[in-house]
């Protein structure tokens, strides 16, 4: 995404442990409860315990009617489009 969009960009990485802190301040129960189900699927998910979304299929041409893109076709063409 820096390359496409010609400036840098960081990612700033939160582990587990403070997501959970942060979730834990989310006052809406429904939508803490989402993001407590986020955090225990990407934790099945690295490891690998849960297959459901080890699954790839190419649904992009049945739901927009067009091929998938790379994250960096993505970045190139939104970066595009906004100059």
């Amino acid at each position: 995404m820096t390359e496409a969009a010609g400036k840098e960009i960081k990612c700033n990485y939160i582990d587990k442990q403070q997501q959970v802190a942060m979730f834990d301040q989310i006052t809406s129960a429904p939508i803490r409860s989402y993001m407590e189900s986020a955090t225990i699927t990407m934790e099945l998910t690295r490891t690998e315990k849960f297959a459901a979304q080890n699954v790839l299929r190419d649904d992009v041409m049945t739901v927009v009617g067009r091929p998938g893109t790379t994250m960096k076709e993505w970045a190139e063409n939104y970066f595009n489009s906004i100059k």
